[in-house]
C-alpha cells in the first residue's frame, strides 16, 4: 500500500502483485504532489521467507528503465575479426576495447561518407507479439564534424551528431529529419553499446557506455506502419567511426527484475575495527627500502626481480614512480618504466585500505587491486578486484575507475564503475574493498561510494555474487603502476610518482557460517549435451549464532544457475546451452563476446546464505559435457602397475583428448596443444586423458610428481577414472610430490583424467 499525505493511493495488499516475475511498472499511478514537502509512505508484507527491499527512483530513473530492451536472437553480426570484403571498405585496426583491459582486439575504421550494413531487407515482427526488431553496433570512436545515422527505411534514423570542439553527443531519434526525442551524451561515455529496437507502434534507445556502465535510454510511441519491407544500415556524414559488433536481429522489452533472495551489507559506513575485523597483513612504509625478501614480490608468475629501483621508501610513504624516455622508432612515441608490488600471501575475503595519493599524466596509471592466476573464479584466480584504476583522471577531473573481472575457462566478462572523489587530485584519501563471500563494496574515507551502473541493482559501487560472480579463491594484494595504453599515450619525457601512506588487511570472521554438507552428487563427471545432473545439500545453522538457513544456491564456475529457499535442497538442470543462456553464466560482460559452449569443466559449488548473511560453500565437483577419450598413445595404453609419462597423453586433440584453456576458445581436435616433451596444464580446469592398460584388478596409489618449477604454489589436481571422480592429488609449496589413495581399477582398458584445478597449474614429471 502507498500513501502519499496521509492519502491512500495504490493497494495490492489483498490482490498481491498479479505477475510474476514482478516489476517496477506492474501497478503504475498518477498522483498530485503539493507544493513543498510530500510525504511517501509504503507499507508492504514481505512473507516469512523473503528478503523485503524498497528502492525509490526518481522520474529519469523510471524512463530509464522503461525503456530497457534485450537483444533476443542475432540475424547477422559482424565483429571484425576476420579481414574480408565489407561494404564501406573499412579499415581493421587494433586497439583496446576500454581503459583498464589492455587486451587488444579488431575494430573497423569507416571513412566519412561510408555506410555499415548486410544486404537483406526486413520486416516488422507481428503486432501481436512483443519482439521487436533490433539493430545496433558498439560505437568506439566517433571522429570529426558530423552525425553518425542508423537508419531504418528511408524515414526513420537514430542520429548521434558531434561537435570536435564540443563535449557531448547529440542523440536524437528523428522522422524525416526531425527529431521526435533526443539526449545528450558525454564523449567520454564512449565505447557505447548502441541498440535501437522498434515495433508498430514504439521504439526504444539504448546507449550503454563499455566505459563507466551507465545506461542512457530513449523511449517513445510512433507509427512505424509505412515501413513494410525495409533495409537498415548506418550512415556516415562528415564523421570517421570505429565500430564493433554491428548486428541486426530481434529484441524484448527487459521486464526482469532480480527475485534471488540474497542479502549483502551495504554499510554506509565502515571501520574494519570498530566491526571487530582482525588486523592480519600491513606495511606502513616506515623503514628505509621496500621489504622484497618478506612482503612484496614482482608478481607472483615471474618472481625475477623487475624494475625495482622504481619504487623507493621515503618520509614515510610508499613511492612508486614511472619514468617516460624517448621512443620514435616504437609504437609510443614515449614509453614508461614502472614497477608492480604483490604480496607474497593470498587473502580470502577481508578489508583491504590504503593511504594514498592519485596520479593524473597520461602514459601510465595507478591501481590498488586484488588478483591472482588461475583464470577460474571457483577454483584459483579468475576473480580479480580492482579496488580502483585512476587512468580516467588524465582529463583533470577527479575521477576514479573501479572494475571487477571474472573468468571461467576461455570466457570473461568485465564490470565497471566510474565516481567522483569528494575532495581534489592533491588530497591522500584512504580507499578501501570490504570482500565478504557475497559482496564487493569501494570505500574512500570509510564511506560507501555512491555511483550507479546498467549491470547493478545498486547506488554504490558494489558488485555481488548473484549478478556478477561468486569468487571462492584467495588473491593477492597489489599496488602497482601500470604503463600502457589506458588513460592515453605519454606526450613528453618527465616523470610521475604514485604515493602511498600505508595498506592494511583485515579478516573477514567467518567462525558463524552455516552448516553444508554435500548428500548427493552426479555419478559420473561426463554427460553429454542435454543429459540432466542432479546435487543435494544438507544446510542447517551455525551452532555458534543458530541464524536460520535462508537460500542454497547452485553456481558453475561462479555463476549462478539455480536456488532454493526451502528443503530439500535439491537441485537437477539440464547440461546444454539452451538451459545456460538465460543464466549468469550465459551473460556477457563488457566485452559483448557470448560465452563459449566446449569441453571446459563445470565446476560446481554449493552455497547457503543464513538470516545473518553469513555463508557457506562446498568443495567444487567437476562436470565435461561431451568428454571423450582420444586414441592411446601407444598401443593399448600405458601397462599398469606402471609410469606414466605426462607428456603422452592420447592422441585427438583439443575438445577430444585434452584441453588447453585460451580466451576465446581453441579449435577442435587441435593437435599438440600441450607440449609434447614436457607437460604443464598452467590454467585452473585444463586437463589431458591417458589411457591405462591394468594387468591386474585391485586398489591402487596414484602418485604425481611435480617439477621444481612452481613448487613454491600448492597443487591441486582432480582425478576422473572413465568419467568418474575419483578424488583429488594435493601437496603444499615444496613438497615434491601428491598421492591419492584407494583407486579401484579391475583388469582391463582404462581412461583417466587428469584435471588442473588450483592457480598455477600442474607440472608433473611422472605419474
Amino acid at each position: 500500500a502507498v500513501y502519499l499525505n496521509g492519502s491512500l493511493i495504490l493497494d495490492t495488499r489483498k490482490s498481491g502483485n498479479g505477475n510474476y516475475p514482478p516489476h517496477f511498472s506492474n501497478h503504475i499511478v498518477t498522483a498530485k504532489l503539493q507544493k513543498g514537502k510530500n510525504l511517501l509512505a509504503v507499507q508492504f508484507l514481505t512473507g516469512s521467507s523473503a528478503n523485503p527491499a524498497i528502492s525509490l527512483g526518481g522520474a529519469q530513473e523510471l524512463r530509464e528503465l522503461e525503456a530497457v530492451v534485450r537483444v533476443q536472437e542475432i540475424f547477422a553480426q559482424d565483429d571484425f575479426d576476420s579481414v574480408r570484403e565489407r561494404r564501406g571498405n573499412p579499415e581493421i585496426i587494433e586497439d583496446i576495447l576500454v581503459d583498464g583491459m589492455e587486451t587488444t582486439c579488431r575494430f573497423g575504421r569507416y571513412r566519412a561518407g561510408a555506410s555499415i550494413g548486410f544486404d537483406a531487407t526486413h520486416t516488422l515482427p507481428a503486432k501481436s507479439g512483443d519482439a521487436l526488431f533490433a539493430t545496433g553496433v558498439r560505437l568506439q570512436k566517433l571522429i570529426g564534424d558530423g552525425d553518425l545515422a542508423v537508419r531504418l527505411g528511408q524515414a526513420w534514423a537514430l542520429r548521434l551528431s558531434q561537435k570536435s570542439a564540443g563535449d557531448s553527443i547529440r542523440v536524437a531519434f528523428c522522422h524525416q529529419d526531425k527529431p521526435l526525442k533526443y539526449l545528450d551524451c558525454p564523449k567520454n561515455a564512449l565505447p557505447l553499446d548502441i541498440v535501437l529496437a522498434v515495433s508498430h507502434r514504439e521504439y526504444f534507445v539504448n546507449l550503454v557506455s563499455v566505459q563507466d556502465s551507465r545506461l542512457r535510454a530513449l523511449r517513445g510511441q510512433a507509427d512505424f506502419s509505412e515501413l513494410g519491407e525495409f533495409a537498415t544500415d548506418i550512415a556516415l556524414t562528415g564523421v570517421d567511426a570505429v565500430v564493433k559488433n554491428y548486428f541486426t536481429g530481434l529484441a524484448l522489452r527487459e521486464v526482469k527484475s532480480s527475485t534471488v533472495p540474497f542479502a549483502i551489507a551495504l554499510d554506509r559506513d565502515f571501520d574494519p575495527v570498530a566491526a571487530g575485523w582482525k588486523l592480519v597483513w600491513q606495511d606502513e612504509f616506515d623503514g628505509k627500502e621496500v621489504d622484497w625478501e618478506n612482503t612484496w614480490m614482482n608478481s607472483p608468475w615471474n618472481p625475477v626481480p623487475k624494475n625495482r629501483d622504481q619504487a623507493s621508501l621515503r618520509d614515510g610513504r610508499l613511492h612508486i614512480r614511472c619514468d617516460w624516455t624517448s621512443t620514435p622508432e616504437a609504437a609510443r612515441p614515449f614509453t614508461g618504466r614502472t614497477v608492480g608490488l604483490y604480496s607474497q600471501r593470498r587473502f580470502l575475503y577481508g578489508y583491504f585500505e590504503a593511504k594514498l595519493r592519485f596520479t593524473r599524466k597520461p602514459g601510465w596509471w595507478a591501481a590498488f587491486w586484488m588478483l591472482d592466476e588461475g583464470r577460474n573464479m571457483s577454483v584459483g584466480g579468475g576473480y580479480e578486484l580492482d579496488i580502483f584504476e585512476d587512468y580516467s583522471t588524465r582529463g583533470g577531473e577527479p575521477i576514479i575507475a573501479n572494475n571487477l573481472h571474472v573468468t571461467y575457462g576461455p570466457n570473461m566478462r568485465s564490470y565497471g564503475y566510474h565516481f567522483t572523489l569528494p575532495g581534489t587530485l592533491d588530497d591522500f584519501y584512504v580507499v578501501g574493498c570490504k570482500w565478504t563471500p557475497f559482496e564487493f563494496s569501494t570505500y574512500i574515507n570509510g564511506k560507501l561510494v555512491a555511483s550507479k551502473a546498467q549491470h547493478s541493482p545498486y547506488t554504490s559501487a558494489t558488485y555481488d555474487a548473484i549478478n556478477h560472480g561468486f569468487g571462492t579463491a584467495p588473491l593477492y594484494v597489489c599496488l602497482s603502476g601500470q604503463a600502457g595504453y589506458s588513460g592515453g599515450l605519454a606526450k613528453e619525457e618527465g616523470s610521475e610518482e604514485f604515493v602511498v601512506e600505508y595498506v592494511r588487511a583485515y579478516e573477514f570472521p567467518r567462525d558463524q557460517a552455516p552448516n553444508l554438507k554435500m548428500i548427493q552428487a552426479p555419478e559420473r563427471s561426463t554427460v553429454k549435451t542435454g543429459e540432466r545432473v542432479a546435487f543435494e545439500v544438507e544446510a542447517t545453522p551455525s551452532p555458534k549464532s543458530q541464524s536460520p538457513v535462508r537460500t542454497v544456491y547452485l553456481f558453475d564456475n561462479g555463476n549462478l544457475v539455480d536456488y532454493k529457499t526451502e528443503p530439500p535442497y535439491r537441485f537437477e538442470i539440464a547440461m546444454s546451452p539452451t538451459f545456460y543462456q538465460d543464466t549468469l553464466w550465459g551473460s556477457s560482460g563488457r566485452s559483448g563476446q557470448k560465452p563459449i559452449w566446449d569441453c571446459y569443466p563445470h565446476l560446481f559449488r554449493v552455497a547457503v546464505q543464513d538470516a545473518a548473511g553469513q555463508v557457506a560453500f562446498t568443495e567444487p565437483f567437476p562436470i565435461i559435457v561431451d568428454h571423450q577419450s582420444g586414441e592411446p598413445w601407444q598401443d593399448g595404453g600405458t601397462p599398469v602397475p606402471g609410469v606414466v609419462t605426462p607428456s603422452q597423453y592420447n592422441r585427438g586433440g583439443h575438445n577430444v583428448a585434452c584441453y588447453k584453456q585460451r580466451r576465446g576458445g581453441v579449435e577442435t581436435g587441435k593437435e599438440d596443444v600441450f607440449s609434447r616433451k614436457w607437460l604443464n596444464l598452467r590454467e585452473a580446469g585444463e586437463w589431458v586423458n591417458y589411457t591405462l592398460a591394468v594387468q591386474t584388478a585391485g586398489v591402487y596409489r596414484l602418485v604425481m610428481h611435480r617439477q621444481n618449477y612452481r613448487k613454491e604454489w600448492p597443487i591441486r589436481g582432480m582425478i576422473l577414472v572413465d568419467g568418474v571422480y575419483v578424488g583429488d592429488l594435493q601437496a603444499e609449496p615444496e613438497v615434491m610430490s601428491a598421492t591419492l589413495e584407494g583407486v579401484k581399477l579391475s583388469a582391463g582398458q582404462h581412461v583417466l583424467t587428469l584435471m588442473s584445478t588450483c592457480t598455477y597449474g600442474l607440472w608433473p614429471t611422472s605419474l
